[in-house]
This record gives structure tokens, C-alpha cells and sequence, in this order.
């Protein structure tokens, strides 16, 4: 059998060893090659799990159960994720996701001293590849995200919001990731340039057998693109004495988890079109809504 792309189990997430609890995953299994949309109110740990999946944040409580591994596809071994936070190593850290995932924020982050062409390249520079290979990656990457010609010599300065915002696509699809993690990537594009992006986003994936996990909350987008749809569902903890006070915090398990087979969603054995499915996620966000 082969090994899922992360493996958890009993992991709990807090941002400080006295903080309250953030999220819990009592079993989750992610598998490779498949595009994972993460959706959830505000407040139950999407951001969180980015940052935990990620390795942009140690946000692991202490628990001698954990089990938090990654299976590179360019490793035989799945990779304990726990023991690279306890070396306390940010280099090696660094180093790892680096050379594993690749970031899209709602926040570009791009280089506003260098062009956009050269925004797009630069990383596969950094990883070895040729100023020749790089250009001819980026250059097939803009053709399918931009409609129309992005000069070469164009400065960031010269684009608007959106034609960042779809430069920061392609900068990270040109990487040589495994993992492409994605934060509200389309929050500052309008329907056509959303759907247009994950067009070339999932099939990109297919073809170079990648994964994408995407936090987002367009529901129609994850219900349209995703094979795997993950609710973090919204749990209230009620305090246990006169000094603790009821807490909200995010949950992963077994209900939270929906496939599409590529026809259809499976939800409770009923099988669901992508309109019927998202119908059915505005439900279980507002019954989360409601929740205080």
C-alpha cells in the first residue's frame, strides 16, 4: 500500500505550551497527486494547519502518541516531520521546504526591484536549473495563465493587483516543488481569472504528478476543483471549573473528510453535482456559524 503524502495522527495544535488548544486531527490521511481544498469558519484553524502542514510553523503540542510524517516523492521513506522541529535546526528546516513545497499567499510577496518575468524564473535559478530551462518554464506557464502578452521587461510596479496576483501563481507553479500550498490565492481576482487559474493549477498538477493543498472560501471553486474537500469543523469546549472559560477550536476527523470521483461528491452515500455539493458546504458553514 502506498503511503499517504502526510500521515497524522493524535495531533493537537496551540501556538504556545500554556495556549489553548487551536486544532485537533485525531487521524488524517492525505494522499499524493490529488488537489485538497480546506475550508472552515473563521477562527477553527485554517491558517493553522497551512502552517503546520507547511512547515512554516511548530504549533505541535507534546504528545508521545503524535504521529506527523511526509512522504516525498523523491524519498523511499516517509519523513518524520516531528523530529525535524526537536533538532531545532531553522537551516535544516529551511532547507526542507525549500526543496519539497512551494507557497501561494493572498499577499504576492513579490520582488518589486526585479521584472515580472524575472519574478517568475528566479526561483528555478536558485534550485540549479539554466537561465535557458528556467525561461522556457516560465514562458509555458504565462501562455496558460495570462490572456494576454506579459512583456518582458515589465516591473511590478507597471501591474495591477490581479496581474500580481496571477504572477504569484506562476512564480510557484515554476518551482520545483512537490507541494504547492495555497492561502485564499484568489482573493484578489475576479470569476473568470479565479476559475481560469485553477484550470491551469489542476492540470498542472496532473500532469507533473504534484500535489496542491488550498485554503480557501470560495465554495464554488472547492467544490468545483477539488478531489478532496477537508470542513474543519468548529467545536466548542465548555471550561471545566469557575476559572476556565469556553473555548472554541477547529476539529479534523472522520466526518470532516469528502472525495469526488471525478463524476460526483460521496456525502453520506448520497452522490453530489458540484452545485448540489457546495449547496451543501453553505450549510455546514452556517451551522458552524451558529455555533457561539
Amino acid at each position: 500500500m502506498t503511503n499517504p503524502l502526510f500521515k497524522i495522527r493524535d495531533l493537537s495544535c496551540r501556538y504556545s505550551e500554556a495556549g489553548n488548544t487551536v486544532l485537533e486531527i485525531p487521524k488524517l490521511d492525505i494522499p499524493a497527486g490529488k488537489v485538497v481544498f480546506i475550508v472552515g469558519v473563521s477562527g477553527v484553524g485554517k491558517s493553522t494547519i497551512l502552517e503546520t502542514l507547511g512547515m512554516m510553523n511548530n504549533t505541535l503540542a507534546d504528545n508521545t502518541n503524535l504521529v506527523f510524517e511526509y512522504q516525498s516523492p523523491k524519498q523511499k521513506n516517509p519523513r518524520a516531520l516531528r523530529s525535524l522541529w526537536e533538532r531545532k535546526d531553522d537551516e535544516a528546516i529551511s532547507n526542507f521546504r525549500s526543496r519539497e513545497f512551494s507557497f501561494i499567499f493572498q499577499d504576492t510577496n513579490l520582488m518589486k526591484n526585479f521584472s515580472a518575468w524575472e519574478n517568475i524564473y528566479l526561483p528555478a535559478l536558485l534550485r540549479g536549473r539554466t537561465l535557458g530551462q528556467a525561461r522556457d518554464k516560465a514562458k509555458n506557464i504565462i501562455k496558460a495563465i495570462f490572456k494576454e502578452d506579459l512583456d518582458e521587461s515589465k516591473m511590478i510596479y507597471h501591474l495591477s493587483g490581479g496581474q500580481r496576483q496571477r504572477l504569484s501563481f506562476a512564480r510557484a507553479m515554476v518551482s520545483e516543488f512537490s507541494v504547492l500550498f495555497c492561502d485564499e490565492p484568489t482573493g484578489n481576482l475576479d470569476r473568470f481569472n479565479s476559475v481560469r487559474l485553477f484550470e491551469v493549477l489542476k492540470n498542472h498538477i496532473l500532469e507533473e504528478q504534484k500535489s496542491a493543498i488550498v485554503v480557501s472560501h470560495d465554495l464554488e471553486l472547492s467544490a468545483k476543483f477539488a478531489d478532496i474537500l477537508i470542513h474543519i469543523r468548529k467545536i466548542k469546549k465548555t471550561g471545566g471549573g469557575a476559572e476556565e472559560s469556553d473555548s472554541i477550536s477547529g476539529l479534523i476527523d472522520g466526518e470532516s473528510v469528502y472525495f469526488n470521483n471525478g463524476q460526483h461528491w460521496d456525502v453520506g452515500g448520497q452522490k453530489l453535482n458540484a452545485s448540489e455539493f457546495q449547496e451543501y458546504l453553505v450549510k455546514l458553514l452556517n451551522k458552524d456559524n451558529n455555533l457561539n
